[in-house]
C-alpha cells in the first residue's frame, strides 16, 4: 500500500483554531465592551485577549470559490467558499452514527453475494463506508453537522479549482500507481489486486491541489444534486472507484445518475460545509 495513511474523519463539530488562550472574549450587556478586572493593588487592567479571527473544521479543507465550468452544458457557476471532507466517510465514523441509532449500511445478500460491503469487513474500520444510499448519506451529513457537497462543488474540489486538473493530481491517465481504480477490466486487479476500497487515503497520488484525497478513485460519491431540479429527480454521483476504469474522462465529469434508494459496493459519499463567517486558519494554496 502506498502513500500515509490518512486518520478517520473526524466528527467533531466544534471548532478549535488560534493560539491557546485566544478564544473569543465574552460580550458586555448592551453591546458594550466586555469589563475587566482591575488588578489588586491598582495599575491598568490587562488587556481582553484577542477575538480569533480564523476558523479551523476538523477532518475538513477550505476550498476557495471560483468559477466553475459544469455539466454538459458547460454552464458557468458561480461557487462561494465551502469546506469539504479530507477524504471519504470511513467505516469508524459511520459506526458512530448508527450507534446513535441510525440505520447501518445495507449487507449482502444471497441474491448479491459477491458484494463487498465494507462495514463487514474485519479491521476495515479505516475504509471508506460503501453500500449506503442517498438517504442515509445525507442524513450521516446532517447529523454530523454538515451536508452533501453538490455536484459542481465536488467537481470544482476535485479539478483543483481554477487549474482545471484533467485529473485530481495533473494529466498523467489514472493508474493503480496513482489511485485505487481498475484499469485493466480484469477480474484478479479489481482494486489495484484487492477486489475491494483501500483505507480512505491510501494513495498519496490521488490527492488535489488542496489536499483532498480519493477523488479519482476508492469509491466513487453520491452528492446533494440531482438531474434537474425537482427533489424526486435522480441523484448524482461523482468520481471514479476501485471496480470501474474510469478511462480518460476528466474527474470533473466523472458523473453518474442513480435513483435515491439505490446502494452498491462500489459508492460512498464525503461531507461539506457552508464556509461561514471566518477565513480558514491555513491560507489555502
Amino acid at each position: 500500500m502506498s502513500g500515509p495513511r490518512i486518520a478517520s474523519l473526524s466528527l467533531a463539530i466544534s471548532v478549535a483554531c488560534g493560539p491557546p488562550g485566544q478564544n473569543s472574549t465574552a460580550s458586555a450587556p448592551d453591546g458594550g465592551a466586555a469589563p475587566t478586572a482591575a488588578p489588586a493593588g491598582g495599575g491598568a487592567a490587562p488587556k481582553a485577549a484577542a477575538p480569533v479571527e480564523c476558523a479551523d473544521e476538523p477532518g475538513m479543507v477550505y476550498i476557495p470559490g471560483g468559477a466553475h465550468i459544469y455539466g454538459i452544458h458547460k454552464d458557468t457557476v458561480q461557487l462561494p467558499a465551502f469546506w469539504i471532507d479530507r477524504t471519504e466517510v470511513t467505516v469508524a465514523a459511520f459506526r458512530a452514527y448508527v450507534a446513535a441509532g441510525f440505520s447501518p449500511p445495507y449487507k449482502k445478500t444471497r441474491q448479491r453475494g459477491y458484494l463487498v460491503c465494507t462495514s463487514d469487513v474485519p479491521g476495515g474500520d479505516e475504509l471508506p463506508v460503501n453500500c449506503v444510499d442517498w438517504y442515509q448519506a445525507t442524513a450521516f451529513c446532517k447529523w454530523a453537522g454538515k451536508r452533501l457537497p453538490t455536484a459542481a462543488e465536488w467537481g470544482w474540489a476535485a479539478q483543483g479549482r481554477d487549474e482545471r486538473r484533467r485529473f485530481p493530481w495533473g494529466d498523467a491517465p489514472p493508474s493503480c500507481d496513482l489511485a485505487v481504480v481498475d484499469t485493466e477490466d480484469r477480474d484478479d486487479v479489481v482494486g489495484c489486486g484487492r477486489n475491494s476500497p483501500w483505507p480512505a487515503g491510501s494513495k498519496a497520488t490521488d490527492v488535489t491541489r488542496d489536499g483532498v484525497f480519493d477523488m479519482m478513485g476508492n469509491v466513487h460519491e453520491w452528492t446533494a444534486s440531482g438531474d434537474s431540479e425537482d427533489p424526486e429527480s435522480t441523484r448524482i454521483g461523482m468520481g471514479g472507484n476501485w471496480a470501474n476504469n474510469p478511462g480518460s474522462r476528466p474527474v470533473a465529469e466523472l458523473i453518474r445518475l442513480t435513483v435515491h434508494d439505490s446502494w452498491t459496493e462500489k459508492g460512498g459519499f464525503r461531507c461539506a460545509r457552508d464556509h461561514g463567517p471566518r477565513p480558514p486558519c491555513t491560507a489555502p494554496r
